[in-house]
């Protein structure tokens, strides 16, 4: 199930356990880091270029009509790596307390890891999209 991060789907799928596998959107992720582009414009700039490439490769897949097992394998040649950069960067600067918690970047920051394991999920499963939106 692909859900934004409306906090009653965790609670859903855990009372399913084993049936139900979250899937985070990266629309959802990317708008919290968009509007927190004012208080780090450069840190900013550049989880958004992250996730640009991410997107990147979902339109090259879309064009070439990549069915589930070929989106999965591209995935994981060419977005797993970004993604594990993007944590890596994610979780060095929640650790350094550069940035104020709940200042709009330290909820960004937040927002993405603590959803992290969904949003990697679309790098894992080919059957899952990179987001909800239509």
């Amino acid at each position: 199930m692909q859900t934004d991060g409306y906090e009653a789907y965790p609670c859903y799928a855990r009372r399913r356990a084993g049936e139900i596998r979250l899937a985070g959107c990266w629309a959802h992720a990317r708008r919290v880091f968009f509007e927190a582009q004012s208080e780090n414009p450069k840190l900013a700039g550049f989880i958004l270029l992250q996730i640009r490439s991410l997107y990147a490769l979902e339109k090259r897949l879309k064009r070439e009509r990549a069915g589930p097992r070929l989106r999965e394998a591209r995935r994981l040649a060419a977005s797993v790596p970004v993604l594990k950069r993007l944590k890596r960067v994610l979780l060095l600067l929640q650790k350094r307390r550069q940035i104020l918690p709940r200042s709009n970047f330290g909820k960004a920051i937040g927002y993405a890891l603590e959803r992290w394991k969904e949003l990697e999920m679309c790098a894992y499963e080919g059957r899952v999209e990179i987001d909800n939106n239509p």
